[in-house]
């Protein structure tokens, strides 16, 4: 193909294409955006929209969640809160982008693209210092941990173009939650790296909001031991019960107690007599409770930011957590505070000494407070779960202002080519009657192409064959007398073979006909080197277009699929660019389309402008008409065929004027 740019700036095809090439089938029509677990469904966006260059991300993400997302773990997450729904969908965002990178080398820019869109556009979710009191615990909560994972290098490695998010977040996380809580998540987020698939990251997910929980339930100074651990959150408790996975959610204090300290597991749920035994209870969960926050500050310590500050915490926690109540007072004294001030420092840079020291050690009330916010959340709108929802927000709301564009609506039914044709019969009768009335075409057609490939007679100083007409040229001392024929080999040739299956064919054995001829024309020519031959079928029926003979496959080992059954109306675009779309895939140096039709396009204005598209392009198209052609000005060069026993002769006609010689 001379000049593809055209069709590369058509959506639908492309979307097609890099969907075969990320292993899934991508369909464009309508106004949303989504998935049924195999074909990805894009809203039918205009070729010149600002948001087309980031459609290849967003498509690329989506195919990613198809090939590598177990979705049975989704719904168990979304089942145990909207908050786990969201950051599990999260940390999963990261694993699928990393994987398809490793299968699709494109990956990586196309989906760095799509989020320099996203900032460019200001689509993503931000926080400044003067909007973080307003913003809800949910939201800073989500979109800490979102702008974390997408810095990750082991993961989507988008730092460079969203490390500015992040740092906001975090000093909004800080002033919200504190700096323990931040360290001790932080500690956990570092390890999404190893996460390796949706099982893994629903685990991680479980985690966080266990140590959230815990972090939530604190105990302070002033508290003193009179907090029932039995009056755990509501939510969270059938939020565990609807959990398949005892042990490692988030939802109660059992829970969080066999996560953090073996040494309370005998206060299990197990015992349904804890409101009997509520005091010995209270205490051996206060003490886990502790236990699990000095546990899990210490494990920050791998964090090169977070040694000082997770030491005073562990320091703080120690001693089977007999201390807590003493840790909390220190934290408050000025030593602590000069530690928990280096810790914040090396948390974040836009949060200054003062703002790090009033947010230094355990949680404060109104931090607890805003943790359980965050986890009794029922609205997930205000959460940072989906990366890519602003971008398909801002999509769908483009197209629902501007309308469905054209040609994505005639190529929404190209996927569907892939379906089996409707066999008749097994195509015997149909093979005798092609072979006999094409016979002579391809012997025409290969003694065609011998010639046109003996160009011409080269001669040199060398060889075996004299030519006697250069022989005089040895009286001159030109040596060049030897001779040889130069074979021109001719280009790549991709041919799509487009055939009517419109009702309108059913009169006067069209069918028939343009089954005889479209089969025929698939055999000849697939005995010519260099050529590849695909073919469909278009109607008005339930299925626009239909696959008649896909890349690879040899027409004479299948001629029951090239038996036409007349249907519905003339959409000729959708056939049109599905053709198109076959011609790109086979990726040959000359293109040409060949429409076998009765009469007029039932959609012509649209017909029209993908047939100038695909001549824009360098797509040649050549017309077939069965007894009939309505638009022969859609062509380049077209032939009526109005008898079937001169079919061949017709078919040479326009071989050797246009497939040939080019």
């Amino acid at each position: 193909m001379r000049n593809n740019s055209v069709l590369h700036r058509a959506l639908p095809i492309v979307a097609a294409a890099l969907g075969k090439k990320l292993g899934v089938k991508v369909v464009m029509q309508g106004q949303t955006a989504c998935t049924n677990g195999s074909t990805i469904y894009l809203p039918a966006l205009k070729s010149e929209s600002e948001h087309a260059p980031a459609l290849w991300g967003y498509l690329t993400h989506e195919a990613a969640h198809v090939r590598f997302t177990d979705f049975d773990c989704v719904r168990q997450a979304n089942r145990i809160s909207p908050l786990a729904g969201s950051l599990h969908n999260i940390l999963e965002d990261g694993v699928i982008e990393r994987e398809i990178a490793k299968v699709y080398p494109g990956a990586v820019k196309s989906l760095g693209d799509t989020a320099e869109h996203l900032v460019q556009e200001k689509l993503w979710m931000d926080v400044t210092p003067e909007t973080a009191n307003g913003m809800s615990p949910e939201a800073i909560l989500s979109g800490y941990i979102l702008f974390h994972v997408r810095c990750n290098p082991e993961l989507a490695n988008q730092a460079s173009i969203l490390e500015g998010y992040r740092d906001r977040f975090r000093a909004a996380f800080l002033q919200a939650f504190g700096l323990e809580t931040l360290l001790g998540l932080d500690a956990i987020l570092d390890r999404a790296g190893s996460n390796l698939s949706t099982s893994d990251t629903l685990d991680m997910t479980k985690e966080i909001l266990a140590y959230l929980n815990l972090q939530a339930e604190a105990q302070q100074p002033d508290s003193g031991n009179s907090k029932n651990s039995d009056q755990n959150d509501p939510q969270q408790s059938a939020s565990d019960d609807e959990d398949d996975s005892p042990g490692k959610g988030g939802g109660t204090n059992d829970q969080n107690d066999d996560s953090s300290s073996d040494d309370n597991a005998e206060t299990g749920s197990d015992d349904s007599q804890g409101a009997q035994d509520g005091s010995d209870d209270d205490s051996n969960q206060d003490s886990g409770a502790s236990s699990a926050e000095g546990s899990d500050a210490d494990s920050a310590d791998d964090s090169p930011n977070g040694s000082s500050a997770s030491d005073n915490a562990g320091s703080d926690a120690g001693d089977d957590g007999d201390d807590a109540s003493s840790g909390g007072d220190s934290a408050n004294g000025q030593d602590d505070s000069r530690e928990a001030d280096s810790g914040a420092d090396g948390a974040t840079s836009s949060t200054d000494t003062a703002g790090a020291s009033a947010t230094s050690g355990t949680p404060t009330p109104d931090q607890q407070d805003a943790l359980k916010q965050s986890l009794e959340a029922a609205d997930d709108s205000n959460m940072a779960g989906d990366v890519l929802q602003p971008l398909q927000d801002a999509i769908e709301e483009e197209v629902r202002k501007t309308g469905t564009d054209k040609a994505a609506s005639s190529i929404a039914t190209a996927h569907q080519a892939g379906e089996s044709f409707n066999h008749v019969g097994d195509g015997s009768a149909l093979d005798l009657e092609a072979r006999s009335l094409t016979r002579k075409l391809r012997q025409q057609l290969q003694g065609l192409v011998q010639t046109s490939r003996l160009d011409r007679e080269i001669t040199g100083r060398r060889g075996r064959n004299l030519s006697t007409r250069r022989l005089c040229r040895m009286k001159m001392g030109d040596t060049r007398v030897f001779s040889r024929r130069e074979e021109t080999l001719a280009p790549d040739t991709a041919i799509h073979l487009l055939v009517d299956a419109s009702g309108s064919m059913g009169y006067e054995a069209r069918a028939q006909m343009a089954s005889v001829a479209t089969y025929g024309l698939a055999i000849s020519l697939q005995s010519i080197e260099r050529v590849a031959v695909t073919a469909s079928s278009f109607c008005g029926g339930s299925t626009i277009v239909r696959s008649i003979l896909e890349h690879g496959e040899q027409a004479r080992r299948q001629p029951g699929k090239f038996l036409i059954v007349p249907q519905g109306g003339t959409p000729l675009a959708p056939g049109v660019w599905h053709g198109l779309k076959s011609l790109i895939a086979a990726g040959a140096e000359r293109s040409v389309l060949i429409v076998l039709t009765d009469g007029g396009a039932g959609d012509y204005p649209e017909a029209a402008d993908a047939i100038r598209k695909a001549r824009q392009a360098g797509v040649e198209l050549y017309g077939v008409g069965i007894q009939e052609l309505a638009h022969p000005e859609l062509f380049d060069d077209s032939v009526t065929v109005t008898d079937v026993r001169l079919l061949g002769k017709e078919l040479f006609q326009l071989a050797r004027r246009k497939l040939i010689t080019g």
